[in-house]
């Protein structure tokens, strides 16, 4: 008897809620998530502008399948783009996603004729 097994290229299928341009304002919560297929099972590695995710960030985690990543309170220079990589001993395939990270401005206050001074915190 002899056994032989079929490599099948990975494929990446993005779910129907997943969007590849992304927007957030600054300390939301992104989700980002690659269904990924293939024989043998493709290892999955995130990349932000070419280069692999810094896993030391705690406000980066990736599932233990490496499907989804999570970034929480998003800030102004996580922007980038985000690709998801799939690879096995058949191939590799990527998806891409565009993530915009909208600061939050605190408001202004200006004063008209006589110099004041104001105290950040107090009330006006």
């Amino acid at each position: 008897m002899h056994f032989f097994s079929v490599s099948v290229p990975p494929e990446i299928h993005l779910p129907v809620s997943s969007r590849r341009h992304i927007e957030v304002v600054e300390s939301e919560t992104v989700v980002m998530e690659c269904v990924v297929t293939g024989t043998p099972s493709p290892n999955v590695q995130w990349l932000k502008d070419g280069q692999l995710i810094d896993r030391t960030d705690q406000r980066y985690s990736v599932s233990s399948d490496g499907q989804i990543l999570t970034i929480s309170d998003a800030q102004v220079p996580d922007a980038g783009k985000y690709s998801c990589l799939a690879r096995n001993s058949a191939g590799a395939t990527q998806e891409r996603f565009d993530l915009a990270v909208l600061g939050t401005l605190a408001p202004q206050i200006f004063a008209r004729g006589g110099s004041r001074k104001w105290v950040r915190g107090s009330v006006v």
